[in-house]
């Protein structure tokens, strides 16, 4: 009353509020492009402080907030209000703790409020038009003193997460400084970076086997547990996507202990040496053959040696003999043994019998103790009476042996299958998939079995259409749970402990 008779503003120059309801009318089309960006980031923060609200007062409450029903009463509400030329509709801060305080709960406290507003609007309107503006701060400050009781939550957040803590941090003094809009996209940003963070860095773990049971726990947290044999069983927190692929890799290089990259570089490097020893051997024995070739064609008509080689599967005289002198040739003659694509160059020791077979020995005079069928001459050693044909690879050469890290001797490990627990996994993007594919062929090299357990079928099917089964990679290597997948493994390798003697008895059928 006092400031409406008192004429403050005519004495004082003090702001005042108005209280005016405008007539209903249609917005103008021709503004929307230029307050479509401020409308938009209006809209999410009306939002974002609506359902913060509510779900601050249900959380005192006990009750539940629904986000789409929110949703969708903010739009009705700024459609309508568009034509009174009303403000963007919102939850009010002030308005709401009063109402909260004073003990409304439902929505006839609202509808109430309402109609006192617009009453005060419309009657009321010149007893209020005149009031200062300090004065309603001083009420609106007055009930946000409820909200100010919320910093005591950094000593809550202190010592239950030191995330949320930064997080609210970063939520405030952004507000603080920029606008609302502008603040609640910072927070909502670093929100999202925290969660990528933490998907970045989860714990990785080995675990063991609980004797007695089917669980498998963290070794390095329980002490009842037992590892078992030869098998690493590798957890991991969260789910493998493409931002901690590369680190879920090097974590289960360094739980199991196995530097894959270093092996498999030493092992290429070792099959390289290999294949270039065996090249000078072919080309030693390539010139070797000539030679002899040459010096038993020489010696051919005093020693009575014949050359014979293999050619549309018959037997017959390199000189250009005809079938007719083969026949001619005597059992003491028939003691040579052919092989394709070559001639090897022998003694006859014995007949040949009348399966093809006979005692011979080379033309330096070492006897192989073995007999060698027609056309299948074996351990030929370099330096041996050989000749080559027009193939490209030398067929009377040893065939490279494959080459392992084991025989190698430069590293040793009683491991011989990993089982990776993915029941964390509720999906896997084609990052992950590539990086599972080459966990399964890199551990392959060194003879190392790899498994899954405890995928979840959506998990399965995501593999499926990413291509990561294939001939090498089957689908025997999924198993349901860890403990299936330990059966597996020990009843593969035909080794048990005392714990799974009984376990081994029982067949496995949880294979997905």
């Amino acid at each position: 009353m006092s400031s409406a008779t008192g004429c403050l503003v005519l004495s004082w120059f003090i702001s005042i509020t108005f209280a005016v309801l405008a007539a209903p009318r249609l917005p103008d089309a021709s503004l929307f492009k230029e307050v479509m960006g401020d409308a938009f980031a209006l809209a999410i923060v009306g939002y974002a402080i609506s359902i913060s609200l509510g779900k601050t007062f249900a959380l005192k409450h006990g009750y539940k907030v629904d986000s789409n029903q929110e949703l969708v009463a903010l739009g009705l509400s700024n459609a309508v209000g568009g034509f009174f030329q009303c403000y963007a509709v919102c939850s009010s801060m002030s308005r709401s703790l009063i109402q909260e305080s004073t003990g409304g709960k439902t929505q006839m406290a609202g509808m109430a409020s309402a109609v006192i507003v617009l009453v005060t609007v419309l009657k009321l309107g010149p007893l209020f038009q005149e009031l200062p503006k300090a004065v309603l701060a001083a009420i609106v400050f007055v009930n946000l003193k409820g909200m100010f009781k919320q910093y005591y939550d950094i000593i809550t957040l202190w010592r239950s997460s030191k995330v949320d803590l930064v997080v609210w941090l970063v939520t405030w003094v952004s507000t603080l400084l920029f606008n609302l809009d502008m603040g609640l996209g910072a927070s909502i940003t670093f929100a999202v970076l925290t969660v990528i963070f933490r998907t970045q860095l989860p714990k990785y773990s080995v675990l063991g086997h609980v004797p007695g049971t089917e669980l498998y726990l963290d070794m390095e947290t329980h002490r009842e547990v037992r590892e078992v044999p030869g098998i690493t069983i590798f957890h991991s927190s969260a789910t493998v996507y493409f931002a901690n692929a590369d680190l879920y890799l090097e974590a289960l290089k360094g739980k199991s202990g196995l530097d894959i990259s270093k092996m498999i570089i030493y092992k290429r490097r070792q099959e390289a040496k290999q294949r270039r020893r065996d090249k000078r051997a072919e080309r030693r024995a390539r010139r070797e053959a000539k030679r002899q070739k040459h010096a038993l064609r020489a010696a051919e008509q005093k020693t009575g040696v014949f050359s014979v080689e293999e050619a549309a599967g018959q037997w017959k005289e390199p000189g250009g003999g005809d079938g007719d002198r083969e026949e001619s040739l005597g059992d003491d003659q028939r003691g040579w043994c052919g092989r394709e694509n070559g001639t090897v160059f022998v003694m006859p020791t014995t007949p040949r019998t009348p399966d093809d077979q006979c005692s011979w020995e080379y033309l330096k005079g070492s006897k192989d103790p073995d007999c060698a069928t027609l056309g299948a001459v074996s351990e030929l050693q370099d330096g041996d009476t050989t000749t080559l044909g027009s193939s490209s690879e030398d067929t009377l050469s040893r065939e490279l042996d494959k080459v392992s890290l084991g025989s190698l001797g430069k590293w040793t490990w009683d491991i011989h299958s990993i089982i990776l627990d993915l029941s964390t996994a509720n999906f896997i993007d084609t990052v992950a998939i590539k990086t599972m594919r080459n966990i399964f062929h890199d551990f392959g090299e060194i003879d190392v079995t790899v498994y899954m357990a405890g995928c979840q079928m959506s998990v399965v099917e995501q593999l499926e259409l990413g291509g990561f089964f294939s001939e090498s990679i089957t689908k025997g290597r999924l198993f349901a749970t860890v403990h299936d997948a330990v059966l597996h493994c020990l009843g593969h390798q035909g080794t048990s402990t005392p714990s799974y003697e009984y376990s081994l008895e029982m067949q496995c059928s949880t294979k997905l």
